[in-house]
């Protein structure tokens, strides 16, 4: 692979993507901070690569 070059091809990039984000319970947004913000942090990525 070409450094730079993305492994994403542009017929993906192009499909319509949904993310969804779920924590069951406000104990679980409490106490699993990490799993939460890894959640959105996959939802950021989704939303730049468009």
């Amino acid at each position: 692979m070409i450094r730079g070059e993305s492994k994403v091809t542009r017929s993906r990039l192009e499909r319509v993507a949904i993310v969804y984000v779920c924590q069951s319970t406000l104990v679980q947004i409490r106490e699993h901070t990490e799993s939460t913000r890894r959640q959105y942090d996959l939802a950021d990525l989704a939303a730049r690569m468009g």
